[in-house]
């Protein structure tokens, strides 16, 4: 049974990265993104075919279980990409403000100059 779950892990794994080439290609990624996303999922494909080097590394932090290990190094991987996200969104919203306002500031201007005319 777990093989066929190792199994499954790795054509997702491998899907997942198909994925990311895809709009690596479609210069949706930057390098260092698809860098990032190739590393992520060759980790956890390596992770899942050898899970005995991961059990010592649990057992030196002094995790209980494997388990309890891989929800903590999620866990932190997502709230590493949620806040990357977060932080793109606010820099999109900055530009995205400052681009009304400078077109809002030209049509009022182009306005004035037509009641002068």
């Amino acid at each position: 049974m777990i093989i066929i779950i190792q199994l499954l892990f790795i054509f997702f794994a491998i899907a997942m990265i198909y994925i990311a080439l895809i709009h690596f290609k479609k210069r949706e990624l930057t390098n260092t993104d698809m860098f990032v996303w190739f590393l992520v999922w060759i980790f956890a494909i390596l992770l899942v075919v050898f899970p005995d080097f991961l059990r010592s590394f649990s057992q030196t932090f002094m995790f209980a279980r494997l388990f309890d290990l891989v929800v903590v190094f999620g866990f932190v991987f997502v709230v590493v990409i949620v806040s990357k996200a977060y932080l793109r969104t606010r820099q999109l919203e900055r530009k995205l403000e400052k681009i009304i306002r400078n077109d809002a500031l030209d049509k009022l201007d182009e306005k004035k100059d037509a009641k002068k005319k």
